[in-house]
């Protein structure tokens, strides 16, 4: 029997007998555990939300020991053919440990020379395109 089957029974006896205090008193029970019971559930939605969190941070300092800077860029080990992935965002690792993969494109920034630029499409870091350079990057990553 649960507390709250527990309490109803208590309410009912007390109904019976007649007696006022007892019913009052039981009421403010039944009352308090309805209280604890949506305390309970706000607490477990609270700790699903830190697990879920710390389960991110997790992946993201695991992450963090897979990648490589190297021009402007980090890589990281593509586990299918073994080889670096990227380029992906130094501004974006860096700040919120997020990869977020650059792009290639061709324009003029101000007071810059106009070029081939690889660049991030949420927090718009740039840096130049140099072709061939990135083909030298080192893997695995250095201790």
């Amino acid at each position: 029997m649960d507390i709250v089957s527990t309490v109803k029974t208590a309410l009912e006896i007390a109904e019976r007998t007649k007696n006022l205090d007892l019913k009052k008193a039981i009421l403010d029970l039944q009352e308090e555990v309805q209280n604890q019971r949506g305390a309970n559930l706000t607490l477990r939605d609270e700790n699903a939300t830190l697990r879920e969190e710390l389960a991110k941070e997790r992946a993201a300092k695991s992450e963090e020991g897979k990648v490589v800077a190297c021009d402007g860029a980090y890589f990281r080990l593509d586990p299918a053919s073994g080889k670096p992935d990227g380029p992906f965002c130094l501004g974006c690792f860096d700040s919120r440990k997020k990869l977020h993969r650059m792009t290639s494109r061709r324009f003029k920034p101000k007071d810059g020379v106009t070029g081939d630029y690889l660049c991030c499409g949420v927090c718009n870091y740039f840096t130049p395109a140099w072709g061939e350079r990135f083909k030298n990057v080192d893997w695995p990553p250095k201790e």
